[in-house]
């Protein structure tokens, strides 16, 4: 299942999977907080086993896929927060980078 992620720098995040938007929320979150609250509620939604995670944050997509190192203490702890959702539900999830154009999600945001 391909899911798109986004986040804002004014604290709104979500995704949309099946072509519907199934989370929007907002809050005092910068922008990289904002995508991996994204990518924790779509993985607290998914039921299905095979999950892409789509996003246009190279940072996100990086951090999670293990290629570059998380320095701040509060997006290793959305991070770890991932892989642990990933290990509690027996995930194989794929993150991938696409171009915002490519990015329903961020459609949803504005």
């Amino acid at each position: 299942m391909d899911i798109y992620v986004d986040g804002s720098g004014k604290g709104k995040c979500g995704f949309v999977a099946d072509n519907t938007t199934r989370f929007v929320g907002k809050g005092t979150l910068t922008n990289n907080q904002a995508e991996y609250i994204a990518v924790i509620k779509a993985l607290e939604w998914v039921n299905e086993r095979d999950v892409t995670i789509l996003s246009d944050s190279q940072v996100i997509v990086n951090q999670l896929s293990h290629n570059w190192h998380i320095k701040n203490d509060r997006l290793r702890e959305l991070a770890v927060k991932v892989w642990d959702l990933i290990d509690r539900k027996r995930l194989k999830v794929e993150f991938k980078w696409i171009p915002r154009e490519q990015n329903k999600a961020g459609k949803l945001l504005g």
